[in-house]
C-alpha cells in the first residue's frame, strides 16, 4: 500500500526517468489501484510518448488486453445505414413521421462507420479491462510491440524529450 502510493506519487516527479520506473514499477505491482493514474498518464497527450507507451505497457500487465476487431466489415454498416434511410424515405411517403426513427437509425449507422475509420486513421487501440470494460488510447501510445523503441528515441514515440537538467 505505502509502495503504491510512493509509485503514484512518483509519476508526477519531475525527472522524466523517474516517472518512466514509477509507471514500470506500477504495472509489476499488479496493485488495481494504478489503473486510474496509469490511464491517466497513457492518456494524456502533453506527456512524453515515451513515458506513455510505459504507462500502457502496465495497464496490459494488470490484465487490460486490446481489444481485437470482430464482427462484419465496417463498410457494411455504412451500405446497411444508407439501405436504412432509403427505406425510411419511401416509408414516410406511406406511414409519414412514423419513419424519422428508422431514418434516425440509419444515419447513426453511417456515423459510427465514419468514427470507427477515423479512430482507424489516428491509428489508436481500444482496450479491455478485466472488468469487461473498455477504454481508447489514441496512436502515438498504442502502438503495439514498439513501446521501448519510442523510450529510447527509436520509432515514433519522441522519446528522449521532456527529461533533461
Amino acid at each position: 500500500m505505502r509502495a503504491l502510493r510512493h509509485l503514484i506519487r512518483a509519476l508526477r516527479d519531475d525527472a522524466l526517468t523517474v516517472r518512466v520506473a514509477a509507471a514500470g514499477a506500477l504495472g509489476e505491482l499488479g496493485d488495481p489501484g494504478a489503473v486510474v493514474p496509469l490511464y491517466e498518464v497513457a492518456s494524456d497527450a502533453s506527456l512524453d510518448g515515451g513515458l506513455r507507451r510505459v504507462a500502457t505497457h502496465a495497464l496490459e500487465a494488470l490484465g487490460f488486453q486490446r481489444r481485437e476487431e470482430t464482427g462484419p466489415p465496417a463498410i457494411l454498416a455504412w451500405v446497411l445505414g444508407l439501405v436504412v434511410i432509403a427505406g425510411s424515405l419511401w416509408l414516410a411517403t406511406s406511414i409519414g413521421p412514423l419513419a424519422i426513427p428508422l431514418l434516425l437509425a440509419g444515419m447513426a449507422m453511417i456515423v459510427a462507420y465514419y468514427v470507427r475509420e477515423a479512430r482507424k486513421a489516428r491509428g489508436g487501440e481500444w482496450y479491455v479491462g478485466p472488468d469487461g470494460g473498455d477504454f481508447y488510447l489514441p496512436g502515438d501510445v498504442a502502438d503495439p510491440g514498439g513501446w521501448l523503441g519510442g523510450l529510447f528515441g527509436g520509432g515514433n514515440g519522441g522519446g528522449g524529450n521532456g527529461g533533461g537538467g
